[in-house]
């Protein structure tokens, strides 16, 4: 590979003779090789460098990209299976009826994945948020795809009041944290060395692994977890830290033998309201009726409802607890 042509970072090939000493392909062609096929540069004089192929390599290539390295006299071997069935997919996607896209079951439409975000929004409120940024590109442009609005699923606000000494949290994430045996520590708003750890671990993922991946195409959701897999493992066994550790050998040296075991239970998502006891010692709660000690007749309870049970407690007392009943 030509020093000029990667310096520059050319798009095209290499114009040196077929078969000469500065012979090369197409500098971003071999890089997606390097990732893919683990090609190390094994030469470097004269200002060129020359790649040995110590693994077979299966990428895909553009047929452009294909024709002008047999032309230059790179030896591929074509999938032509593969490379039929590619081709014979429809230029139009067949929905079927439930919203996924006929031939590929793990991939759902737009729509679909819409409405099941937002029904997943509408039934934890105290965790999650659906927020509609407004529209795609495509759908704010006259004249071309239809295009779709461009919404996210947001957790919900944990703070609810802000204080370096006492943060109020959100009531879910602090029963959260209590059932965990955990304790929450909220990081200032645009103070990253709050959280230095963590943006840390952010930036190494996003260079080890969608880096390393970006270019790469899988036909099936296993072999993108598999090839995920593999770089994660790397990251946390492979790479020596500057103490000469792994990740993995800090943790269990310092933080496994320090982990509990996880509740039997796992925690199940809570809603409070304040309501009031009715005339008849009974309280009104999604159209079902709990009752109460009668002495509370007329009285404001806080009540707290999740999947299996419905507790009033009077203050921070529980006053009872029934089965929760669902219409």
């Amino acid at each position: 590979m030509c020093h000029d042509c990667l310096s520059a970072r050319w798009e095209g090939l290499c114009q040196h003779p077929v078969g000469s000493r500065d012979h090369a392909v197409p500098a971003r062609v071999l890089r997606r090789a390097v990732r893919q096929s683990h090609i190390q540069a094994v030469l470097e004089s004269a200002g060129h460098a020359h790649f040995a192929l110590e693994t077979r390599a299966e990428i895909g290539l553009p047929r452009d990209e294909v024709r002008a390295l047999q032309e230059q006299g790179v030896p591929l071997e074509i999938d032509r299976g593969q490379s039929a069935w590619l081709s014979a997919l429809p230029a139009a996607a067949t929905v079927t009826a439930d919203g996924r896209i006929q031939g590929f079951p793990c991939y759902r439409t737009v729509d679909r994945t819409y409405a099941d975000l937002a029904a997943l929004a509408r039934r934890n409120p105290n965790l999650a948020r659906w927020v509609d940024y407004g529209d795609s590109w495509d759908k704010a442009t006259a004249g071309g795809e239809p295009g779709s609005d461009l919404r996210a699923l947001g957790d919900a606000t944990g703070i609810i009041e802000a204080c370096f000494y006492e943060p109020a949290v959100n009531r879910s994430y602090a029963e959260m944290a209590s059932h965990y045996d955990t304790a929450i520590v909220p990081a200032r708003v645009r103070k990253p060395r709050d959280k230095a750890a963590v943006e840390s671990a952010v930036e190494g993922v996003n260079k080890r692994v969608i880096g390393y991946l970006a270019e790469e195409v899988w036909t099936t959701v296993e072999a993108l977890n598999s090839a995920i897999n593999e770089r994660v493992t790397e990251i946390n066994t492979a790479i020596r830290r500057a103490d000469g550790t792994t990740r993995w050998e800090r943790f269990e040296s310092d933080e496994a033998p320090l982990l509990a075991a996880l509740p039997d239970d796992g925690f199940a998502t809570v809603e409070w309201k304040q309501l009031k006891v009715g005339r008849n010692y009974h309280v009104s709660c999604d159209s079902q009726y709990y009752s109460v000690p009668y002495t509370f007749a007329g009285q404001l309870l806080r009540v707290r409802l999740t999947a299996q049970s419905v507790t009033l407690f009077d203050g921070d007392q529980v006053v009872c607890e029934h089965p929760r009943r669902h219409t």
